[in-house]
């Protein structure tokens, strides 16, 4: 992945940093124009409406205090899976607004990692894992009722893999939404010099989440074996530029194309959007879900 790598999460264009404000600002225009949220501390319950979803709220971790927002949760135990819609790298549960107006009535929760929107600041360096545990710890303390259907967007895809490999008794199903996967690094190291590759790792590892990523992916084939035969959808978005990282080209298509296809039940649904799709194209995003649940 190069300083202008497209995992980032934003659309192509010519600087990541850039595609990352870009995104934050429109996530921000776009809940002024669809939702009031609620102050905090309000409690989520059942009776949220599918047009307004309840939130932010908060909840205390072990380690952080994270802002968070739930629609139509049912009793516990009562059936049906709950969307758990998980944001990439630097991005706020803010950019799945338009999603959310979109699924209705469907069970729905998201969150802002540490470090992120209005929860709670917490040092780094980390390593990727600790959002893995933070899911882990949020779903428990926030009593998000199981099975999950995970939505994970670029970074939060990843996210989404690695907690199903470790909690496959809680995972319906997951959609990969242009996620981060984790050959990345392995086809930066294939086609870079080793200091172009190490400064490109730097610059992205510098980000607010304060989370080590690239460099430190685990092994695809580790990462395929490791997850439940649940069905599996990948949305890509086919209107990206993905020799812009500086790959071979077709490589990535290949890579991702042989890694979803290793998957028991592994699918790949191609729509009309960049890398951004949860801003470009929500409703894609929902019909996917409609169609898991």
């Amino acid at each position: 992945m190069s300083p202008n790598g497209r995992h980032d999460d934003g659309s192509s264009g010519p600087s990541a940093r850039g595609r990352i404000a870009a995104l934050t600002v429109l996530a921000a225009l776009l809940v002024g124009a669809c939702s009031a949220p609620a102050p905090p501390g309000t409690p989520h319950t059942a009776a949220s409406t599918a047009t307004q979803p309840a939130g932010p709220t908060f909840v205390e971790l072990p380690g952080p205090r994270v802002s968070y927002a739930c629609a139509n949760l049912p009793a516990a135990g009562s059936g049906g899976a709950t969307v758990v819609l998980l944001a990439g790298l630097d991005t706020e549960m803010t950019i799945w607004e338009l999603t959310r107006l979109e699924l209705g009535a469907v069970p729905v929760c998201t969150y802002d990692r540490a470090n992120l929107g209005k929860s709670d600041l917490v040092p780094g360096p980390r390593l990727f894992t600790a959002s893995v545990e933070e899911l882990d710890e949020f779903l428990e303390a926030a009593k998000v009722p199981p099975p999950y259907l995970l939505v994970g967007h670029s970074y939060g895809g990843l996210v989404a893999m690695l907690y199903a490999a470790r909690h496959p008794e809680n995972v319906h199903s997951l959609l990969l939404v242009d996620a981060l996967l984790p050959f990345e690094d392995d086809l930066d190291e294939l086609s870079k010099p080793a200091a172009e590759v190490q400064a490109g790792r730097k610059e992205l590892n510098s980000n607010r989440e304060q989370l080590t990523i690239y460099g430190k992916l685990p092994d695809s084939e580790d990462v395929a074996s490791s997850l439940p035969a649940v069905p599996i959808v990948y949305l890509f978005g086919r209107l990206q530029d993905l020799t812009e990282p500086g790959w071979p080209a077709g490589a990535y298509l290949r890579r991702m194309r042989a890694f979803i296809n290793s998957l028991p039940n592994g699918k790949i649904v191609e729509v009309n959007a960049g890398h951004g799709i949860p801003l470009e194209d929500p409703a894609a995003i929902a019909r996917e879900v409609h169609a898991i649940r």
